[in-house]
Order: C-alpha cells, then structure tokens, then sequence
C-alpha cells in the first residue's frame, strides 16, 4: 500500500491528497485491490468419535445472573509465527453477558 501511494504522489504530486482509507477504496473500486487466499488454521476437530454432549439450555428462561455461566476456549495465533498459538478461556454469565473470568494461556 506504502509504495502504490509513493507511485501516486511521484506521479501526481498533490495534485490528489486523500488518506489511505480513502486511498483503500479509490482501488477497491477500480478493481485493484489484491485478494492474498490465506490458508486458515484448523484449530477445532468436530469430526470425531467422541460423545457431543446436547446443549441442556435451550428452554431455560434467565431471570438473573449467576443462575448460568457459560465457557469457551479460543486459540489465537501468536504474531510473527502462525504455527504457535496461545489459548483464551473465558467464563461468562448467560444473563448478563459479562466475563466472569479468564485465562490465557500457552498451549
């Protein structure tokens, strides 16, 4: 992006002087945008013999909170390595929607 915005401002001078969101989409818009495929990381395996356990919630009316807490693990690439990651636990209230608590973690 540094260097289409060099080429313009050798080109044009500042003649044209737009920021580089506005910049962004002048060459979305002509087509000029390069679409890099990245391959995303499998960090979840559903295809498995295990037990899946049914989600036991589904007619469960909240009427406050700490009556149900929630939790999900998320694993985020570390920068400058996509092959290592770190992983987020996360405990939420249902009704609430607020963390309870977190960790996060090597794996």
């Amino acid at each position: 992006m540094a260097v289409l915005n060099f080429m313009k401002y050798k080109k044009f001078g500042n003649t044209y002087t737009f920021g580089r969101d506005s910049f962004t989409q002048v060459l979305a818009e002509n087509g000029l945008m390069l679409h890099v495929k990245r391959r995303a990381t499998r960090t979840t395996n559903a295809d498995h013999n295990y037990p899946k356990h049914p989600y036991l919630f589904t007619n469960l009316l909240l009427i406050h909170k700490n009556k149900v807490w929630l939790s999900d693990v998320s694993y985020i690439p570390m920068a400058g390595d996509e092959s290592m990651f770190c992983f987020l636990s996360i405990i939420t209230d249902a009704f609430t929607k607020e963390i309870i608590d977190y960790y996060v973690g090597d794996t």
